[in-house]
């Protein structure tokens, strides 16, 4: 089980778009913000709106593989996940 503990706190996943790169962790807590001369031209209510849709997508992703390393621990099963 610590080995499953260690390979969940190493999830991480990344969405990038619009000159912004946002990476969260397992939990979906925001671990990583780029920003590049696109994103900052952006008024701040769209560079806003551009963060939340991009740490919406890199947290969907870090918990379809939150759910894969702990696939037959506990009965979850992928089985039906769309992971596009």
């Amino acid at each position: 089980m610590e080995s499953k503990t260690a390979d969940l706190a190493a999830i991480r996943q990344s969405a990038a778009d619009g000159g912004a790169t946002v990476t969260v962790d397992h939990n979906g807590k925001l671990v990583g913000l780029e920003l590049g001369r696109a994103a900052m031209t952006l008024s701040p209510a769209e560079l806003a709106a551009l963060v939340r849709r991009l740490a919406a997508t890199a947290t969907a992703a870090a918990l379809i593989d939150g759910v894969a390393c702990l696939t037959g621990l506990g009965g979850f099963d992928l089985e039906g996940i769309d992971h596009a």
